[in-house]
């Protein structure tokens, strides 16, 4: 008798382990992809939205460009520098 109860109490203990392993493992993988969709998701979001800015910037200063309006260059890009958190906007001369 002593030896089945010992046995029932050992296959409990076992069977929880293995019970919190797996959910340990499960939450392990959910959280990974989980992770991994989230920054893909939000990498996309950002490189669109800079990608639009960018977009707005060089249709508006193209004309600007053209006519060598460094006022109104300056006012553009400051226009858009406080835009969707940006960090900086880089104005490059193709002659340089």
């Amino acid at each position: 008798m002593a030896a089945s109860r010992n046995l029932l109490t050992n296959l409990r203990v076992k069977i929880t382990i293995y019970i919190l392993i797996g959910a340990v493992v499960f939450s392990g993988v959910i959280i990974l992809v989980t992770s991994h969709f989230l920054r893909q998701t939000l990498t996309d979001s950002l490189v669109n939205q800079g990608r639009i800015v960018a977009s707005s910037i060089a249709e508006l200063a193209a004309e600007k460009l053209i006519e060598e309006d460094q006022v109104g260059l300056k006012k553009i890009s400051e226009k858009y520098r406080y835009y969707l958190s940006n960090e900086y906007i880089i104005i490059v001369d193709a002659d340089y």
